[in-house]
């Protein structure tokens, strides 16, 4: 209900800075964003952008998972390996996200670029996740689990991974809107033929402000709807998993 008021209430105090301004150019009023919507929604290269871009998004999600997944169970189990590993992190979480594209851009291309980007600016927050996940963990149940069963691996994803639930679940949240975000930034710099940066690209240079809008608003609800998908999924396996603890205990 909270969010239907702050919802309600953004779109209020849009419309009397937009109607106050009177500059379509600027602050397109509320009938042009919803009319500019409609076009978007009934034209063939709405799907065929909104396909590409969570494809890339998708992608990204799931290599720079596997990657920080191998990268922290390497850091946990040698200890000189998350030492060395440890000031890697901190510098790609430092460099700006732009430093990335325009480099990367420089270095292989602007196809390349939408690619590489997403795992050199998700790979870290989802490795610290993992990372603090672990350590989190009670020290005296790792050393129960090293005493009784010396497959690693196995432990690993058999009894950490279930423990480590919840960092995972909040890295997954923050990386998919980050990962959405930055590839259409990347998509609109670099200037690809394909993708939802594309068509807020087009509408930039030709100061269509209701389309560039209207692609943001697509953006913002698709975030919900994934957001929503996530929470009820983690939801329902929290209560499994709490449910089978009961009957184990």
């Amino acid at each position: 209900m909270l969010t239907i008021v702050s919802v309600i209430g953004l779109i209020a105090m849009y419309h009397v800075v937009s109607t106050s301004i009177h500059n379509s150019i600027l602050l397109p009023s509320i009938s042009d964003i919803s009319n500019s919507l409609y076009v978007i929604l009934i034209t063939n290269r709405f799907v065929e952008s909104i396909v590409i871009t969570l494809t890339r998004v998708v992608y990204a999600m799931l290599i720079s998972f596997v990657i920080s997944f191998v990268l922290a169970f390497i850091a946990n189990q040698i200890p000189n390996a998350r030492y060395l590993l440890e000031p890697i992190n901190k510098v790609l979480k430092s460099i700006p996200n732009i430093s990335f594209i325009i480099i990367a851009l420089v270095w292989f291309g602007s196809a390349k670029t939408v690619i590489i980007i997403p795992f050199l600016i998700i790979v870290p927050l989802i490795y610290d996740s993992f990372i603090l996940g672990y350590d989190a963990i009670d020290t005296t149940y790792k050393e129960m689990v090293m005493i009784y069963s010396n497959k690693k691996i196995i432990n690993y994803f058999t009894i950490y991974i279930p423990l480590m639930r919840t960092n995972i679940y909040i890295a997954i949240k923050n990386a998919l809107s980050l990962a959405m975000k930055v590839i259409v930034m990347a998509e609109v710099i670099t200037q690809v033929q394909l993708g939802i940066g594309r068509r807020m690209y087009l509408a930039k240079i030709n100061l269509e402000m209701d389309y560039v809008i209207a692609w943001t608003i697509l953006i913002i609800l698709f975030l919900f709807v994934f957001d929503t998908i996530l929470d009820y999924l983690f939801k329902k396996g929290e209560n499994k998993y709490v449910n089978r603890s009961k009957k184990i205990y």
